[in-house]
């Protein structure tokens, strides 16, 4: 299932709106690898793409923290942990590395990265929309 950027995923703050269309692209890249892991050796490009999620997950992590920070959000400490957690598992996958051309294996990053994105912008980035509306934050 390739990630695509809905309105409804939308934070109302362009530079944020922006980092997330650009892990939906990165995440998306594995959709055009899954289907012929199999037959062809992509374990590098693999490899390629996590390493560049993690890189840009990061940035963006770090992006989104230091605004909330500075604005004392309430959830800070949970937001924060949410965060912790994906990375935690996308370095989990790069660890896994030697099985990273079977297809089962990208299907279940693919199906992990679909799912906690949407999940946290959706539920966990939604609270804070509100939060910087009333501040006047776009």
């Amino acid at each position: 299932m390739a990630l695509r950027w809905r309105n409804s995923f939308s934070c109302n703050i362009q530079e944020i709106d922006n980092q997330h269309k650009k892990l939906f692209e990165i995440s998306s890249k594995l959709n055009i690898l899954a289907p012929i892991c199999s037959k062809i050796d992509f374990e590098d490009e693999i490899k390629e793409v996590l390493n560049e999620l993690k890189e840009y997950a990061i940035y963006h992590f770090d992006y989104e923290e230091k605004l909330l920070q500075k604005f004392s959000y309430k959830d800070f400490e949970e937001h924060h942990q949410a965060h912790t957690v994906f990375l935690d598992q996308v370095l989990k996958f790069e660890r896994d590395n030697q099985k990273l051309n079977k297809p089962e294996i990208v299907t279940n990053i693919i199906s992990f990265l679909t799912g906690w994105i949407t999940a946290h912008i959706l539920k966990t980035d939604m609270k804070y929309k509100d939060f910087f509306k009333d501040l006047g934050i776009h």
